[in-house]
């Protein structure tokens, strides 16, 4: 892999199996020994490429539920992909913005604790 390319990830994807049916007690298992019970496929992350170069910084930003965490654990090697292949070239920092703060703060309030910046800081460009 290149020097200059910190993260490559080619082809990833991930999808999770999960049960439709609900043979959470005993008592239904029992009547439901020989019916397996139904999977659903969910497509977590569709194929994708792209890298990611020395000194960059990547934020992903997207709805509830569309699949940010679960590319983190991928590129963390939390979860292994279903198919293709992530390379790191040194280390990462992978933060996951969810870890640690209460549920009712906003976007803004996490990126001026993160970055510790006020409501506009002129020195970088950066408006919150």
């Amino acid at each position: 892999m290149d020097t200059s390319i910190a993260l490559r990830a080619t082809n990833i994807s991930k999808t999770f199996h999960i049960s439709e049916d609900s043979h959470n007690t005993v008592k239904h298992r029992l009547f439901n020994l020989f019916s397996p019970s139904r999977q659903k496929k969910v497509e977590a992350i569709k194929p994708m490429d792209f890298e990611v170069k020395r000194g960059e910084c990547v934020g992903l930003i997207g709805r509830n539920g569309c699949g940010k965490s679960t590319l983190v654990r991928l590129l963390a090697g939390v979860f292994p992909v279903d198919s293709g292949t992530v390379e790191i070239n040194g280390t990462t920092l992978i933060m996951n913005l969810g870890v640690g703060m209460p549920g009712a703060d906003r976007t803004r309030k996490h990126l001026r604790f993160i970055f510790g910046a006020g409501s506009q800081d002129k020195r970088n460009g950066c408006h919150f």
